[in-house]
């Protein structure tokens, strides 16, 4: 049910695109506005996510105050790996504008020549696959500091979860090495001189095309899920756990149980951001796979991965944002098995269950709000 639950999606996502070409094909070269407008909206988008970002971590990190933790009861700890986290989360989004940025003057290229037009799309390139990189290992990041050193926890495997991150590092490089050297070979742009935007397109009908989308794909495919399964499986056992301290009514037990919801609410939420990442990475990046013109959707992809990257930081009031903007995986998050009567309250829009008092030693560092 859920293969053809996504088949069903996948073609209702194509009737929309083909009706959205419909009603610009009598524009003159609608495709090049498309491409135009796409990176130039995400990329303005993304400045803006950029400016408030950094107006918020500069309050949490060089400010007594830390005026941007004022809808918490309690501030988070300023330990090394809370601000790496906060550093790496940053790099994220600036590496994501500048990708935006760089792909937006291309498709404006006006007088461009050919190596104008390899270099941009060359930087923007790299951009976007160090900005992915990044993204993936703040996910093993953001991994070992929700379970923490608990019995559920990944202390063990932490040199493993640390080094998979730096591999995406590698990975980037390689990827992006190779792309490098097959467009200074194999790639012609298509250029036109008619009227503002003139992008600069590599010729579709190269096989090195459709070469750079495939192998994100592929990244992709690996590491989302792998993140996913990470998150989710301590849950069940998490939840067993709980069953049984619940017939022990002391006050004790209370307090290890509110803290272990928390653990539980904070796992979630970051399963949720996660899957959202992932699964409009998997939509935006198959398409440009099969049809290399469709590559503007990738613009969308940026401005949402770096948005759920935005929302594991406690920055943000979960109730305003997080649980309005993801509502429907919420949604679908609250009428699952997994999660407990407490879990469904919590992950309420309208909830205002407190979820800050008592914090767990390691995800106190971002705990719930």
């Amino acid at each position: 049910s859920v293969f053809f639950s996504f088949q069903n999606f996948v073609k209702n996502l194509t009737f929309i695109f083909n009706c959205f070409q419909m009603v610009l094909a009598p524009i003159p070269d609608h495709t090049e506005w498309v491409w135009f407008w796409s990176y130039s909206v995400a990329a303005t988008m993304m400045l803006i996510l950029c400016v408030i970002h950094s107006r918020k971590m500069y309050q949490d990190l060089f400010t007594e105050e830390r005026a941007c933790f004022a809808h918490r009861k309690r501030q988070p700890e300023l330990t090394s790996e809370y601000k790496f986290v906060q550093y790496l989360t940053l790099a994220v989004l600036y590496f994501d504008f500048s990708c935006s940025f760089a792909f937006g003057l291309e498709m404006a290229s006006y007088t461009w020549s050919h190596t104008t037009c390899r270099a941009l799309n060359n930087s923007g390139g790299w951009l976007l696959v160090m900005g992915k990189a990044c993204m993936y290992m703040l996910f093993m990041y953001r991994l070992l500091i929700c379970y923490g050193d608990s019995a559920l926890g990944y202390h063990k495997w932490r040199s493993l979860l640390i080094f998979i991150g730096w591999l995406n590092i590698v990975y980037a490089i390689v990827v992006e090495s190779i792309t490098t050297y097959l467009t200074v070979q194999f790639w012609q742009y298509v250029q036109d001189f008619d009227e503002f935007p003139n992008p600069c397109f590599p010729i579709p009908d190269n096989w090195t095309v459709t070469l750079f989308p495939t192998l994100i794909v592929i990244w992709d495919g690996i590491m989302n899920p792998l993140s996913l399964v990470l998150f989710v499986l301590p849950l069940r056992k998490l939840r067993a756990i709980d069953n049984v301290m619940s017939a022990m009514d002391n006050s004790v037990n209370r307090n290890v149980m509110r803290s272990r919801r928390k653990v539980r609410y904070l796992v979630i939420k970051y399963t949720i951001l996660t899957f959202v990442a992932f699964f409009t990475t998997i939509v935006f990046w198959s398409l440009p796979t099969i049809a290399p013109n469709e590559y503007f959707l990738v613009a969308f992809d940026v401005v949402i991965n770096s948005s759920c990257v935005m929302l594991m930081t406690a920055y943000y009031d979960d109730r305003l944002y997080y649980q309005r903007l993801c509502y429907c995986f919420v949604c679908c998050c609250r009428n699952s098995a997994v999660l407990s009567e407490d879990d469904r309250k919590a992950h309420s829009v309208n909830s205002r269950t407190d979820l800050t008092v008592a914090p767990t030693s390691a995800a106190s560092a971002d705990e719930p709000n």
